[in-house]
């Protein structure tokens, strides 16, 4: 376990300082992508295809639906999407302006473009001003770009740079003009599809285009000529044919070859222990293409998964908070007090990506701040910081330690109303790649999903028990039935049903590595369960329904037990656990402070 947790993966490398490794290893790491190249726009494209002056195609977004979606250009991933099917809008955009030094000029407006490749191929319009100028299909596999013409000279070029895991293809969309325009004029572009009740699609991706540099951080630590150096990432962004170049990195130049588009440099700096200010540019031919500041990170250990660095970023922090929380109870069984008080601290790590402003567990970049925009409704499938889910769903995922939650949250008042809040709003999942695990809603609750499994039980924490018993009853009564669709979600090894058989037997594991069962309510009359040497343990509701579904009071072996919870131990002991049950709550019956399951808080 403590060998897994100090691994150096799915984003756990943050966690421990990194070891020193030669630059090649850390560059090729860094530069690795799940798309392959297969093609650059050479200086061939500038001259036999006759490009204009490249502008940027793609300013701003005027309409049609957008998706959360991986590119060739690492900062691009939204997109205009539109498929050829009925229930399609269009897309449409508008281009940077033109600069008066272009007026009249030869143009090309460039932005960064993708396309459903394979059979069948299907029709896509795009339109300028309103109006049709082109007919495209999709391409072949076998193909990676067109040229076609279109009114008054103008042409319209796709040539594909990169191809997905998918076969799907990548690159760059450059509509070029003849005719002059005036200063300052922008086109606005539309693409819809044909109407083929198919989901082939194509994609404008909402980045504007430019020659800049950026800059930052690598999460690294390299051995050179005798000393340690950090590592930056340089991402230079050239809008002309490619070319012999420098990226300086405070000062210091390095040769480089720039292609068209984005080109990414894993280069060194000195080893600060302090934020420093630095200076970082770059030219082509001679000419200066950009250059920015930006700030040298001290290279020490996070104690988040930063998004900006990883996928899923959120689900991450918090499940490994609840792993290292159960590292540390092993080590402590085990007399490894140094292991018992590394992984107790990390398993307070979920601390970190609570936002008091929000109420909600987000995203945190590198530098600390919050990643923008957030919206607690919005998921895409394992795009963002959140797996199988939104914020929404994940905030409640600290098994460990609901006390240090609930304290999060404003104290016991404030969390019941969040709790409120989630089952009782709307069910609109924001995003157009959202989640399909994402089911069996009841407001923002999703059943359909293990990660809000446990949700419905976190009143008995904060002194409601009375409102778990009525959730409870509210998903078995809703979402589960003997028909093919009684199931409300994906059974993943039997979960699904296991939440089921718990929860109707009376109890659930909230942190199954805990050794507490929280109590729910009972579904039967009476339950036996053969815990093994001869020993039963029996529950008893007397007229348990949908009706009397409130614990009235109860008792175990006979002495009254005015706690929600039972233990593991008292379970395989054998004996009887007695509910008395009623159609309206007990707002009484185990709700004081020791009355709620330990947690890592006090």
């Amino acid at each position: 376990m403590k060998k897994s947790a100090l691994q150096d993966a799915h984003g756990l490398r943050y966690y421990q300082t990194p070891r020193p490794r030669p630059l090649t290893e850390v560059a090729e790491e860094e530069t690795r992508s799940n798309l392959t190249r297969i093609d650059t726009l050479s200086g061939n494209d500038f001259t036999q295809v006759r490009l204009g002056t490249v502008l940027n195609g793609y300013s701003r977004s005027l309409d049609g639906a957008t998706i959360i979606y991986h590119s060739h250009y690492p900062q691009a991933d939204t997109a205009l999407i539109v498929r050829a099917r009925r229930d399609q809008d269009p897309i449409e955009w508008e281009t940077g302006p033109v600069p008066v030094a272009m007026e009249g000029q030869k143009i090309s407006f460039a932005w960064i473009a993708a396309l459903d490749a394979g059979e069948p191929r299907r029709r896509f319009h795009l339109s300028v001003n309103g109006r049709e100028w082109f007919e495209f299909r999709g391409l072949r596999e076998d193909e990676k770009s067109f040229r076609i013409s279109g009114p008054g000279d103008s042409t319209l070029h796709f040539r594909a740079t990169h191809r997905d895991q998918h076969g799907d293809l990548f690159g760059f969309m450059l509509l070029t003009l003849t005719r002059g325009l005036a200063a300052g004029e922008r086109l606005r572009l539309a693409v819809r599809a044909e109407d083929a009740e198919s989901d082939r699609w194509y994609m404008t991706f909402e980045y504007p285009l430019d020659s800049r540099v950026s800059a930052d951080n690598i999460y690294a630590i390299v051995q050179e000529f005798g000393s340690r150096r950090q590592v930056v990432q340089v991402d230079v962004e050239n809008l002309g044919p490619p070319a012999e170049g420098t990226v300086s990195v405070d000062m210091v130049p390095t040769s480089v070859q720039l292609e068209f588009g984005n080109n990414r440099f894993v280069l060194t700096a000195p080893l600060v222990n302090r934020e420093t200010r630095i200076e970082v540019s770059a030219t082509a031919d001679g000419r200066l293409l950009g250059s920015t500041e930006m700030t040298l990170r001290p290279v020490r250990p996070f104690d988040y998964i930063p998004a900006d660095w990883e996928n899923e970023s959120v689900s991450k922090t918090l499940e490994y908070a609840y792993d290292d929380w159960c590292i540390a109870r092993l080590a402590e069984s085990l007399g490894a007090s140094d292991d018992a008080y590394r992984f107790r601290s990390r398993a307070r790590y979920y601390r970190n990506l609570f936002d008091p402003e929000t109420g909600f567990m987000r995203g945190r970049l590198a530098d600390g701040s919050w990643k923008e925009p957030f919206s607690p409704r919005f998921s895409s499938h394992r795009q963002d910081e959140y797996t199988e889910g939104n914020a929404w769903q994940y905030t409640w995922f600290v098994p460990h330690d609901v006390k240090g939650l609930i304290d999060l949250m404003g104290g016991r008042e404030a969390f019941i109303a969040k709790l409120d809040e989630l089952f009782d709003q709307s069910s609109e999942i924001e995003g157009t790649n959202a989640s399909p695990d994402i089911s069996g809603l009841i407001g923002q609750y999703a059943h359909g999903n293990e990660p809000s499994h446990h949700i419905t039980y976190l009143y008995c924490y904060a002194g409601a028990p009375w409102k778990t018993q009525e959730r409870v009853r509210q998903i078995t009564d809703r979402l589960y039935g003997p028909g093919p669709d009684g199931l409300p979600g994906n059974e993943d090894c039997g979960q699904m049903s296991a939440w089921y058989i718990f929860s109707s037997i009376g109890f659930y594991p909230v942190n199954p590595a805990d050794g507490f069962y929280v109590i729910g309510t009972p579904h039967h009359e009476r339950v036996s369960i053969d815990v093994g040497g001869g020993k039963v343990f029996t529950l008893e509701a007397a007229g348990a329904s949908s009706v009397n579904k409130y614990i009235q009071s109860a008792t175990l072996n006979g002495a009254p037990l005015d706690r929600c919870y039972i233990t593991h131990n008292e379970i395989v002991a054998g004996g009887t656990l007695r509910f008395a049950m009623g159609p309206e709550p007990n707002r009484e019956w185990a709700t004081g402070e020791l009355a709620a399951p330990p947690s890592l808080t006090p």
